[in-house]
């Protein structure tokens, strides 16, 4: 199991930030900080593409914060984003799932072109289906042949 980092008490996010579950955004409500103004959009978004909040000295995962204030619980091993976007942060659009779980939900520009796993595997069966027909219809044109032969 992949180690996450503890999330501060709902207490304590309440008091500084407000989470909109509707938009899935995170503002400041109270003065944390030169970045951190009240009013401002709390978080910015990491080179892996998630958002990423700085509150007291540690980063978090705006989807975990999400989960704790929604929950009043830590999230599970993974959080994922239903929609696949990753700067997607409301509430409809989250759920705390194991690793195993997040990732039938992925996908992998890199190898498939962007093809979600229920695709590729139903493509994937598709193309075995189609080697098998083909791979008997050789094995009844031999045997055809081959009684052919016998009958002459």
């Amino acid at each position: 199991m992949i180690e996450t980092k503890q999330t501060p008490p709902v207490s304590l996010l309440n008091e500084y930030l407000h989470y909109d579950e509707f938009n899935g955004q995170f503002t400041w409500i109270k003065y944390a900080g030169p970045r951190a103004q009240v009013g401002s959009p709390a978080g910015h978004v990491h080179h892996t593409g998630y958002i990423r909040i700085k509150f007291k000295g540690a980063v978090y995962a705006a989807s975990r914060l999400a989960y704790k204030v929604m929950m009043h619980e830590e999230a599970g091993e993974s959080m994922d984003h239903i929609n696949n976007v990753k700067t997607d942060n409301r509430w409809v659009n989250l759920r705390s799932v194991s690793q195993g779980e997040n990732q039938l939900n992925r996908i992998d520009t890199k190898r498939n072109g962007g093809v979600t796993y229920k695709e590729r595997r139903r493509a994937t069966n598709a193309a075995q289906l189609d080697k098998r027909r083909k791979d008997l219809q050789r094995r009844i044109d031999a045997q055809r042949a081959t009684n052919a032969c016998k009958d002459e």
